[in-house]
């Protein structure tokens, strides 16, 4: 005679119908895309790719069911913590950017200024929404009732089992840029597009040589390369009057505007490295043609014989961040590291004096000046008192209002461009120096309803 080995109590059998309803209920919140994803397979007739994906999509359903029925034990502590984590990031980044996140951007991401206090206050709501949807996750997978039954030696290892599919599948097609990632359940995906990341290879090829050379001497004295941060454009008075640099815009007879240009890319990571090492569009990534072996700036300006500086208030190459490598890192002869102390709107008003100082020594000077610019959250880049237009933004104030954000951000303008340029052009000799000035990228100020205001692999905004 048959006799089952797991008996359910009635009280059991409600819990358990509880936690799949909680584990249900956080994976439709935190899953995104997946209609779309079903539909484009379904009218491109891709059976093969709809197959893989359903499969893997059930996969790590399933996979988190059988985790949140496992007894407590040290594996199922730290597969829902990493869980939690993953639902955390890649669901508020999704909220934020309406894309999934991806080896690429967590590249750019890590790159960058680690964000403040501030920075998650600007996107509050989003991260709120986001502790909601794994605070129901969790308590899917870690509240009782647990069956012992269901425990074995490899059992703590099945959740394991989609995540490796999905960085296999990610490995295979990393040419999509992560867009094989939309669709799936937000907590494997993440953790496919960190385990891409982590297992991708960050080296620096060896640059080329310049073969150009210098004929006479050098047309200016002085070259100083100035890229400014989140600078937009259509927010510089010579381009579009909107009242924010009118000290540059008194100066238009005396600056050669190149008017509106577009960015290589709307993150800084790939901006900066265009800026630094040039590329020319018809030979991106053409075999051995890519960018990373293009000779630095730094190496052309030692070659047609000028000492190089970089006043690097990002820290962007002594980290050897920003494809920077050593190579590029040793071509640089004097560093200038950001003060470090103060308010971080002063840090580019007190890099005026190190310009100064540069430009009077006798030898041609190269120098490259990354600003601080005007990164959001836009209210903490110009002093409080230098607000002339309103209503702007306030101090922790989450993204929500449009024109309170737009405000801000011309007071930022205003403040890191203009002001800066008025301070720095009263102190150097212009008939000795070449200042060229541009920015790394430009802005969404919820131009398209969403609120990352720069860095999305897809669907970046013109004004970016």
């Amino acid at each position: 005679m048959f006799r089952p080995h797991i008996f359910i109590s009635r009280g059991d059998a409600i819990l358990a119908l509880v936690k799949c309803v909680l584990l249900g209920t956080g994976i439709f919140l935190t899953t995104h895309l997946f209609p779309s994803r079903i539909d484009d397979f379904w009218l491109n007739r891709a059976w093969f790719s709809l197959f893989a994906f359903t499969g893997i999509w059930l996969a790590a359903a399933v996979s988190m069911m059988y985790l949140a029925f496992l007894p407590r034990n040290l594996a199922k502590a730290a597969w829902t913590i990493v869980l939690a984590l993953a639902t955390i990031a890649g669901d508020a980044y999704f909220s934020i950017a309406h894309d999934p996140l991806t080896p690429g951007m967590i590249e750019a991401m890590l790159d960058a200024p680690l964000p403040g206090a501030e920075f998650y206050a600007f996107y509050r709501p989003f991260f709120l929404s986001s502790v909601l949807a794994t605070t129901i996750t969790v308590a899917g997978i870690y509240l009782p009732p647990y069956f012992k039954s269901l425990a074995f030696r490899w059992g703590p290892a099945i959740p394991a089992a989609p995540l490796l599919m999905l960085i296999i599948v990610t490995a295979l097609f990393a040419g999509h840029g992560g867009s094989e990632f939309r669709g799936m359940p937000i907590q494997y995906q993440s953790l496919a597009a960190i385990g891409v990341y982590a297992a991708s290879q960050r080296n620096h090829p060896p640059k080329a040589d310049v073969t150009l050379r210098r004929i006479g001497p050098p047309a200016a004295q002085n070259i100083v390369v100035i890229i400014d941060e989140s600078i937009s454009g259509d927010f510089i008075d010579l381009n579009v009057q909107r009242g924010t640099t009118p000290f540059l815009r008194g100066m238009s007879k005396d600056i050669a505007n190149f008017g509106l240009a577009t960015s290589f890319s709307s993150c800084i990571l790939y901006s900066n490295a265009v800026i630094r090492l040039g590329v020319n569009p018809k030979r991106l990534a053409a075999g051995q043609s890519t960018i990373f072996r293009n000779p630095s700036v730094w190496k052309y300006a030692r070659q047609a014989g000028y000492e190089t500086n970089h006043i690097d208030f990002q820290e962007l190459v002594r980290e050897y961040r920003f494809i920077a490598g050593a190579e590029e890192f040793d071509l640089i002869d004097r560093h200038f590291d950001p003060p470090g102390q103060g308010q971080a709107y002063l840090w580019d008003q007190s890099a005026i004096q190190l310009l100064v100082e540069i430009l009077d020594n006798p030898e041609p000077q190269f120098v490259i000046f990354n600003k601080v610019g005007a990164h959001f959250p836009y209210q903490s880049a110009h002093p409080p008192d230098e607000t002339p237009f309103m209503p702007a933004m306030q101090a922790g104030e989450p993204i929500n209002d449009r024109g309170r954000l737009i405000n801000s951000y011309k007071n930022a303008i205003r403040w890191s461009v203009d002001r800066f340029f008025e301070a720095l052009l009263a102190q150097i000799k212009l008939e000795e120096t070449l200042v060229i000035y541009t920015s790394d990228h430009g802005q969404n100020l919820m131009d398209d309803g969403t609120h990352l205001t720069h860095c999305r692999a897809r669907l970046a905004h013109l004004n970016e």
